[in-house]
């Protein structure tokens, strides 16, 4: 992200990438800080006005491929996306109904850590990629084929999407998968 750039940071936790987004963005730029589960996004919230921190919005929504309400279940530092009806109940849009809903001319960034829900949430963001061809940073380690299914999916989406992967720890489980489209 750059000076400027509009960002999504989708499972923003307590702000940590959403504060790092926040600088790097300056004050032209803005940050959608997307986070569901109740605690985190208190935590959120409080760290931005700990910071005072004015260019990012925080959203207590979850992202998927289709509107409505889910349960969200914590569990230690990550929060899922649960049917079993013991979590906390939450309000789901998608990528491009928020986009479209808010009138957001651009979206130049976009930050995902979903918990193995990013291939959903990519897929309520179609029109929205096809569009902005936004640059991302996606977890890739929650499911075992998304190092396989989240570039082909882009690939359908914008043939002129580049890839690199990168390890930010010394184990599988903090593998980022990163993506820039470039013009012919």
């Amino acid at each position: 992200a750059k000076e400027g750039d509009v960002v999504f940071d989708a499972g923003a936790y307590v702000g940590d990438t959403a504060l790092w987004f926040s600088k790097a963005v300056g004050p032209q730029g803005k940050v959608y800080a997307f986070e569901p589960e109740p605690r985190n996004f208190a935590k959120l919230k409080a760290n931005l006005e700990r910071n005072k921190v004015t260019n990012v919005i925080p959203l207590q929504l979850a992202l998927s491929e289709n509107e409505g309400e889910t349960q969200v279940a914590t569990g230690g530092s990550s929060s899922t996306i649960t049917q079993a009806g013991t979590g906390t109940s939450v309000e789901v849009t998608t990528i491009d109904r928020f986009v479209e809903t808010n009138k957001i001319s651009r979206v130049d960034f976009i930050k995902m850590d979903v918990e193995g829900h990013e291939l959903k949430v990519l897929n309520g963001a179609y029109e929205t990629i096809q569009a902005f061809k936004p640059s991302m940073a996606l977890s890739a380690y929650h499911r075992g084929d998304d190092i396989i299914q989240l570039p082909k999916f882009l690939l359908e989406l914008n043939p002129h999407y580049r890839f690199y992967v990168r390890h930010c720890g010394s184990s599988w489980p903090e593998t980022v998968l990163y993506a820039t489209s470039y013009s012919e």
